[in-house]
């Protein structure tokens, strides 16, 4: 049984606040690398793999890892209404 303690904290607002957190965090490093774009200090190369690395990793997390999570926690019971609940990845977002 999918327990209460996922009724409470960043688990009520999204079934995934570990893959939330790092889709936040690679999108924190493209801005970071955009302000050296600004300033010319980086070259186009390496702003490419920063544009690409967040777009990368976030469709990995959101369209193989997610859902190989999902299909395993499905077999739990009260996993079908905690997924009525709470959005996916994204809070704030419904189906």
């Amino acid at each position: 049984m999918v327990g209460s303690s996922l009724d409470k904290g960043l688990w009520s607002i999204t079934r995934h606040p570990n893959y939330f957190g790092e889709i936040l965090i690679w999108i924190g490093l493209y801005i970071t690398g955009f302000s050296l774009v600004i300033t010319d200090s980086i070259q186009v190369f390496f702003y490419l793999g920063m544009i690409i690395s967040p777009l990368v990793m976030s469709t990995v997390l959101i369209k193989v890892s997610t859902p190989l999570l999902e299909a395993h926690m499905a077999k739990y019971a009260g996993w079908a209404d905690y997924t009525k609940r709470v959005p996916m990845i994204f809070p704030g977002l419904k189906k």
